[in-house]
This record gives C-alpha cells, structure tokens and sequence, in this order.
C-alpha cells in the first residue's frame, strides 16, 4: 500500500539527513529544499514534487564526492531515489515527475515540468547568494583553486526563473565583483 506524500517527504528528508550526518556537506543542503516549498507556492506547481525533488536531486552527491566520483552523482542519485520510492509504493506518475527533477537539476537537459525548473532554480542558491558563496569558496579555495567561480559560472547559467533571476541579481553582481578583484 502506498503511503502519503507527506510520509514520503519526511521520509526522504530523514535520509538526507543521514546523507548529511554520514559524509558532511559544504553548501547548505536543505536551502533547495526550503526555497523549493517558496517557489512551488509563488508559481502554483506541484508542492510534493518539488520538495521531493529538490530532496532527492542532491541525494548521492555527498557520497559521491566521497568516492571522488561527483560527476555520477545524477546517475546514482536517480537509481537509489527510484528504489526509494517504489519501495514505499509511490505512485508512477510521482515517480516520473521527481526523477525527471533529478536529471534536470543541472540545466543539460530541457525541463518537461515547472517543478523541475523550480528544482534546478532552488539549488542554484547554494551558490549564488553571497553568503553562501563566500563560505563555498573559503572552504574550496585551498584545494580546488577556481572550483567556486567555476560552480558560480554553472548556476548563473542554469537559473532561468525570472522571480529567482531578480533576487539573485545584487548577489550574483557582487560575487562577480570579488570574483573581478580576487584576479587583481
């Protein structure tokens, strides 16, 4: 018997917290989540999705750059998020749409959906705020030279919703801006 969609949310945030807890994180991890539920509600998409999905896009990134294999975090993420669903007997159609989130959260593929455009949208803001920025490139800097204007780069390609492109705005023109004065 399927469970609700709630209990499913729930339970997916309770395996990302393990997620968490088991390989640590650099960017804030729940910040798609969180402005997932914002958007979904601003742009009357599908709440469950987008929770679901901007829960799950980011699910086997963490072990992944573990294995040093970051590069395959869509790929794994959507193999175990479909086993977790089907395993609490989601519906198909759920299914579907929150896997077609996960593949699209990077932008390298057309989104089918709004709320895979909600999804890809929310997780650049674990790059494109400068708060969030600073912390990503302070805590990259050492080891990856240029890794953080890099995922800047990536994000401020990937944001197409016009209510986040606004928002981001002061943040992405600053960040470019230190971005500009750190090669002085």
């Amino acid at each position: 018997m399927a469970i609700s969609n709630q209990d499913l949310i729930k339970f997916a945030y309770a395996w990302a917290q393990k997620e968490v807890d088991t390989y640590g994180t650099r960017p804030p991890f729940f910040l798609p989540f969180e402005k997932g539920q914002v958007l979904a509600k601003q742009l009357n998409a599908n709440a469950d999705v987008v929770s679901l999905g901007a829960l799950l896009m980011d699910i086997k990134l963490l072990e992944a750059l573990h294995l040093k294999k970051a590069p395959e975090h869509i790929k794994m993420g959507v193999a175990a998020s479909r086993d977790f669903l089907r395993s609490y007997g989601a519906e198909p159609k759920l299914i579907d749409a929150v896997i077609h989130c996960i593949e699209a959260h990077h932008g390298t593929i057309p989104y089918q959906s709004i709320e895979a455009e909600i999804c890809a949208n929310a997780d650049c803001y674990k790059f494109l705020t400068t708060k969030n920025w600073l912390n990503f490139f302070a805590a990259t800097n050492d080891e990856e030279p240029g890794y953080a204007e890099q995922k800047f780069n990536e994000k401020v390609g990937v944001l197409s919703l016009q209510l986040c492109k606004e928002e981001l705005a002061p943040h992405i023109s600053a960040i470019k801006k230190i971005v500009a004065l750190s090669k002085k």
